[in-house]
């Protein structure tokens, strides 16, 4: 973002000069596009709330002038349940988990991964 409005100062950035710095990345990058544009609001919503800027920014008109994406055709593949309790026990044993191995994602991870005969009962 910083060669498009990185040396504009906030009360001089526009929609169309928002507009044309996301749509570099919009169509090649759409996550990171999309975060980048929440961010952008923030930081402009924050400087007319400290009264750095007249007007608010006008995030919903620009994310209207962005070209569409096209769409994704179906979800990532899932980790097989044995690879992936073969992958999270190797890497918790070699201590490569720092924040993933907590007993609140370990948790999280018993409870979303059943077997299939606990369905049965539904």
């Amino acid at each position: 973002m910083f060669p498009h409005i990185g040396h504009v100062r906030a009360n001089e950035i526009t929609g169309p000069m928002i507009r044309n710095a996301l749509a570099d990345i919009r169509l090649a990058k759409p996550e990171t596009a999309r975060r980048v544009r929440q961010r952008i609001g923030t930081v402009l919503h924050w400087t007319y709330a400290s009264d750095y800027r007249q007007t608010e920014a006008p995030m919903r008109a620009i994310t209207k002038g962005l070209p569409r994406q096209p769409k994704q055709e179906g979800h990532f593949a899932a980790m097989p349940l044995p690879a992936w309790a073969r992958m999270f026990s190797s890497r918790l044993a070699t201590g490569c988990l720092s924040d993933c191995a907590s007993p609140r994602t370990s948790t999280a991870c018993r409870s979303t991964v059943r077997p299939s005969s606990s369905k049965a009962g539904r």
